[in-house]
């Protein structure tokens, strides 16, 4: 008898790229309407205020602002809340002060 097999299938298929699953925008980073926050297989998490599911289990952002996770009642939520306002800082500029020698006193011999 053969040890191998001939013309048969192969048991194991070649590889495949990955599916770029995970999350990836984190919690405190600011999004964009319409960006990817996370890409699942199954509700692993769930939509929030400001996200919606899409029809492959992807949860992305319906408005702008800051991403944050939650837990209710065990299970994970994903939300999108308003950005905190930025409030404008101005530059003091130092003013150089202006040294002024005085001349010294001259002593006559």
């Amino acid at each position: 008898m053969a040890h191998t097999k001939s013309q048969g299938k192969t048991n194991q298929k070649s590889n495949r790229a990955g599916q770029r699953r995970g999350v990836k925008v984190y919690g405190g980073q600011k999004i964009k309407v319409g960006e990817i926050i996370i890409r699942q297989v199954g509700s692993s998490f769930r939509a929030g205020e400001g996200v919606k599911t899409g029809k492959d289990f992807t949860l992305y952002a319906i408005r702008p602002g800051v991403v944050k996770f939650l837990k209710k009642l065990g299970k994970r939520f994903v939300c999108v809340v308003k950005a905190p306002k930025v409030i404008k800082t101005i530059k003091v500029e130092k003013v150089a002060k202006k040294v002024v020698k005085t001349p010294k006193a001259v002593t006559k011999k």
